[in-house]
Order: C-alpha cells, then structure tokens, then sequence
C-alpha cells in the first residue's frame, strides 16, 4: 500500500485563520497582526482551539476516498500537551484509517521521517523539503511567503483539495517512473 504524509498545520486544517479568529475575539485585531510563537504554543494547547478548528474545504472528502486505498499519517508537532490534543481532535473528525504521528519539538524538520517511495503533502515549501517521491504543495490560494515555488522543480503545486484528489487517483492507478498502470 501507498503512503502519504500529511502535514496537520494549514493543510488540513485551517490553522491560522482558526488562530486569528479567536485573537480577533478576544483583542479585536487587525489583519497585519503577528501572531508570537509563545502565543501560539499557549493557544494549540488550548481546548477552545481545538473547538473551533475547522479542516481545510474538501480535505474530509479526500482522506474519507483514499483512506483504504493509502496508508495515511497525519505529521504534526508541537508540545505534549497540544500533541495530545491533536490526536483527540484527529480521531474525531477524520476517517478511523488516518494515523498520527505526532512529533514533541518546535521545530519540524521532515528529513527525521523516512518518506523514501511516498506522497507528501504540506502547505510549507521548507516541509517538502524530504525524500518523498511525490511532493505536493497545497496553496489554499494564499500567497505567504513559505509557499514561493520559484527556485524548486520537483514539487506539483495545488490551490485546493479537488486537485489533490486528481493527483492522488491517478498515482494509485500508474506507477510514477513509469506511468504504466500500477500493481496496487
């Protein structure tokens, strides 16, 4: 079977807006605010982050389709404490085949996972950078600054999920060297 990896943040769900929604409430913001890292931390370990957090539009429908078809990991990271949350949160919201794999650090680096032969999946272009087979940028339509694709070639570029479904079915039917139809 096939793998994809992931990424939780702003892939799959809608991490900043979700995070920015609730500072807004409460300190009513404007859009240029910049969210501190500590602030961050303080808010994915709290539950009313993970009451509002809502998956990116078409992403249930995608892991729902390929569930049974890929091995697929959630990657996240973050504290103990916002892990934990996560996995909660996952196991609740999306198909019971979707794993976790949840890493206790601030800083991600993704060539810690062995992604050699798989689909990679994140909204962050420096995430991709790893030894997956099949790297996927997924932009939402947002232009942040850790999306800017100018200086790689070897990383297919989605504004939303539909697209990513089209991707994945037809690397489950043909083999990505040699595009003949595949054996899984």
């Amino acid at each position: 079977m096939k793998t994809i990896f992931l990424q939780f943040d702003n892939t799959t769900v809608r991490t900043n807006q979700d995070i920015f929604d609730i500072l807004n409430e409460k300190y009513s913001l404007n859009n240029d605010y910049k969210v501190s890292k500590q602030e961050m931390i303080e808010i994915f370990e709290k539950d009313e982050f993970f009451q509002k957090l809502q998956l990116q539009p078409g992403v249930l429908d995608v892991l729902t389709k390929y569930s049974k078809m890929y091995d697929i990991f959630i990657i996240a990271y973050g504290s103990i404490i916002s892990l934990q949350k996560m996995i909660t949160w996952i196991h609740s919201q999306l198909p019971s085949g979707v794993k976790f794999l949840g890493l206790e650090t601030t800083e991600y680096d993704p060539r810690i996972i062995n992604m050699e032969g798989c689909i990679q999946i994140s909204n962050d272009i420096h995430n991709l950078n790893s030894n997956a087979q099949i790297k996927i940028l997924y932009t939402g339509l947002n232009e942040f600054p850790c999306i800017q694709t100018n200086v790689c070639n070897d990383i297919l570029v989605v504004n939303a999920w539909d697209e990513i479904d089209a991707i994945l079915d037809f690397y489950f039917k043909y083999d990505y060297k040699t595009l003949e139809n595949s054996k899984y």
